[in-house]
C-alpha cells in the first residue's frame, strides 16, 4: 500500500502504522496479511500557522493490492475537507480510531530468548502472561526462511513464561529473527 499525500502547505504525514497481520496458510506456504476491514493509521501534523475555523482539503493518491486467490491492484484519488479547530470528536469515529490503535504492534515489555536445535524455541519471560494461559500466540519472522511458515506454532508454558515451538527454516540462525 502506498499513500501519496496531497496536503496543504506546512502539513505533513508520517508513515503508515500497520496492524499485526494474520497467518494465512496457502497450501504448503504461509502468507501474512489481513482480512475484512483494514485500518491503516498515519499521523498528520498540523502547522502552528493553521487558522481555527479554516477548512482545508486533505488529499491522497492511494494504491494497494486486494488479494484472495490472486492479487488485483487497486487505486483511488481521495479528498476530504477538514475544518481546523478543536471540537468534540464523533463518538463512532473516535471508537474506530481507538480500535485501530489497539491493533498496532508494540515493543514487547518482556525479555525474549531463543534456542535453536531440532526446533526453534522462543521463550518469553512473562510469568503473568503464562499464568493467564492465552489460547494462542504467533511469531512473525522478520525475514523469510527463518521458520517454516506453514508449520504449526505450538504454544507451551512454564512458571516463568511461555514458549513458542517453531520449525526452523533454512535461514534459521543466519540473522535476526
Amino acid at each position: 500500500t502506498r499513500i501519496g499525500w496531497r496536503l496543504p502547505p506546512g502539513w505533513s504525514a508520517g508513515p503508515i502504522a500497520w496492524p499485526a497481520p494474520k497467518r494465512l496458510p496457502v497450501g504448503p506456504l504461509m502468507d501474512y496479511g489481513y482480512e475484512g476491514t483494514l485500518w491503516l493509521v498515519s499521523d498528520l501534523t498540523v502547522p502552528e500557522t493553521a487558522k481555527p475555523g479554516e477548512t482545508v482539503t486533505i488529499g491522497a493518491a492511494v494504491s494497494w493490492l486486494v488479494c484472495k486467490d490472486i492479487c488485483i491492484p487497486e487505486d483511488a484519488t481521495l479528498a476530504l475537507p477538514v475544518k481546523v479547530g478543536i471540537s468534540a470528536p464523533d463518538a463512532t469515529v473516535a471508537g474506530d480510531f481507538a480500535a485501530a490503535q489497539s491493533r498496532l504492534p508494540v515493543a514487547s515489555p518482556w525479555a525474549v530468548a531463543y534456542r535453536l536445535g531440532t526446533s526453534l524455541d522462543l521463550f518469553v519471560a512473562a510469568p503473568g502472561v503464562a499464568a493467564a494461559r492465552p489460547v494462542d500466540a504467533a511469531f512473525f519472522p522478520l525475514d523469510s526462511g527463518v521458520v517454516k511458515g506453514a508449520a504449526p506454532q505450538r504454544l507451551g508454558f512454564s512458571p516463568q513464561g511461555l514458549v513458542l515451538h517453531l520449525s526452523p527454516g533454512a535461514k534459521a540462525g543466519a540473522g535476526p529473527l
